[in-house]
């Protein structure tokens, strides 16, 4: 499991998720830039939230609230997790 946090900017909403199912469909090269970004707080890892939308009713939830609501949201990857992951499924 690769535990993720994502909440709106007004702390109304805030979600733990799991990311896994990004991670199995991701290219390299999204995956280095989710790295670059340190796993969160910028636009590789909101994009790991829009993947989950139609897949995670909490993730919806929070979305719809933004939209709504006009304000962002922040998307945070747990890095040992990922780093987990990366080490076990990737070559590269």
């Amino acid at each position: 499991m690769i535990k993720a946090k994502i909440h709106s900017d007004d702390h109304v909403y805030q979600f733990e998720f799991d990311a896994t199912d990004w991670f199995l469909q991701a290219t390299d090269e999204e995956i280095k830039e989710l790295s670059e970004c340190d796993f969160g707080g910028d636009l590789p890892a909101d994009r790991i939230a829009y993947f989950f939308e139609d897949k995670n009713s909490s993730v919806e939830i929070l979305l719809d609230y933004c939209q709504l609501n006009p304000q962002g949201f922040e998307c945070h990857i747990n890095v040992e997790d990922a780093t987990s992951f990366i080490n076990e499924n990737s070559p590269d």
